[in-house]
């Protein structure tokens, strides 16, 4: 999925806030994002549903109970990558090995280049 761009900076915001322990800069990031997703259509990004997580207790207590019940749902309904992913079962008796690609770190926010961007750098440089 790919978000807006007002949604990325919201993202990386909200992340340099929490990163700097002012929750009341992410609560604000986080609900401006769902009323202005909601306003445009679009779906929010994975990542809001960490963040809100890492504040939801804070938020309780800072936020009026009809915004916390808003951002709550809109954080609940965000779809996760991938479903099937979300609902394997670790256990004993059936052993998962989980496989990634080179290319795995590639997407945001790691943006860690993949082997054809990374080699020629590494050449110039040299």
């Amino acid at each position: 999925m790919s978000i807006s761009e007002k949604q990325s900076r919201y993202l990386r915001s909200a992340l340099q806030a929490l990163r700097r322990r002012d929750f009341d800069e992410v609560l604000h990031r986080i609900y401006r994002i769902v009323v202005d997703a909601t306003e445009d259509g679009e779906e929010l990004d994975e990542q809001w549903r960490h963040l809100w997580d890492k504040v939801r207790d804070y938020a309780l207590d800072e936020m009026p109970d009809e915004i916390y019940r808003r951002v709550d749902k809109a954080i609940e309904d965000i779809k996760r990558v991938d479903e099937k992913l979300w609902q394997v079962r670790l256990s004993e008796e059936q052993p998962v090995t989980i496989l990634l690609g080179a290319g795995a770190s590639k997407p945001s926010p790691s943006n860690i280049p993949v082997v054809t961007e990374f080699l020629p750098e590494l050449w110039r440089r040299a």
